[in-house]
């Protein structure tokens, strides 16, 4: 199973009070690289962020967006009673009224006009709550950001598929016609020494030993049996649940190295046009593979 390494997931978390926000960006990279773009009390989790993605992916250009909103609905503010102070305030409002004979009750109203009571104090943010939020919404967007490259390499993998079986196809056809490429050679060999010969006897051994010689250098049993046996190892790494990408490029250049040598060895029309087809096949699933895990 192929997982791509472009993707993209996100996920929200919230309590009472607060609402984390995570998104993450994938795309193709030769190694893992993390960026991860935060504010306020979240920085003191981005390197959670990143050891959670290294343990879930291998390879990758990574993007993490961390958002924390507050509930605005909610008092970001809570008020407090200097209680000392306000003992000591009703304290010598009692001591004027008994001093000075004065009439009426000390109401709360009279001690809510010393101001200096009353403290305003921003609400602290608990971290231990904001880090169960954080890892919850982590834990989402991770899991979507992982479904979505599943799928993106489930496309990718049926696409190189097609093109590896169409190039056995093409292999099986150049093993089952490489015996008939000597026999042309031979009876073209027969038929351009008959032009020339002019009712001179030929030497036929002369002849066979030219067409052995030939065999020899054009042989390419070889480098079929080779590059039958990488397509099929490719085709094995569709189905590994491990990253495989490194790998298949590994084949990828082995594969095309044995078509060049085919085309190369042999004086075929048929297999150097064959070779034309499986290169460029093999530049489209190379092409692929790039954003292969």
């Amino acid at each position: 199973m192929l997982k791509s390494m472009t993707g993209f997931g996100q996920g929200e978390a919230s309590d009472n009070r607060h609402k984390i926000k995570i998104e993450i960006r994938s795309i193709n990279h030769r190694y893992m690289e993390i960026s991860v773009k935060s504010s306020g009390m979240l920085k003191s989790f981005e390197r959670k962020a990143s050891e959670e993605l290294k343990k879930n992916f291998s390879r990758g250009k990574f993007e993490f967006f961390l958002n924390l909103d507050y509930d605005t609905s909610e008092p970001l503010k809570e008020i407090e009673i200097d209680r000392k102070l306000a003992e000591s305030y009703i304290k010598a409002l009692k001591e004027l009224k008994d001093t000075y004979s004065l009439s009426g009750e000390i109401t709360v109203t009279d001690v809510a006009k010393q101001r200096d009571i009353f403290i305003l104090k921003e609400l602290q943010d608990d971290e231990s709550c904001i880090e169960r939020i954080f890892e919850s919404a982590l834990s989402q967007a991770i899991n979507a950001i992982r479904e979505s490259r599943i799928s993106e390499g489930s496309i990718i993998e049926k696409d190189i598929k097609e093109r590896v079986l169409d190039i056995l196809k093409i292999i099986q056809q150049i093993d089952e016609k490489k015996e008939s490429f000597l026999l042309a050679y031979k009876d073209k060999l027969l038929e351009r020494i008959k032009k020339i010969s002019s009712g001179i006897e030929i030497d036929t051994g002369k002849i066979e030993e030219q067409v052995v010689l030939f065999a020899e250098k054009s042989d390419i049993t070889e480098e079929v049996l080779r590059a039958k046996t990488h397509l099929e190892k490719f085709l094995k790494l569709l189905e590994e649940n491990e990253p495989v990408g490194r790998k298949m490029d590994f084949y990828i250049q082995e594969i095309n190295r044995e078509i060049n040598t085919m085309s190369s060895k042999s004086s075929s029309v048929i297999v150097s046009e064959a070779a034309v087809i499986v290169k460029a096949e093999l530049e489209k699933i190379r092409e692929q593979v790039q954003n292969v895990e």
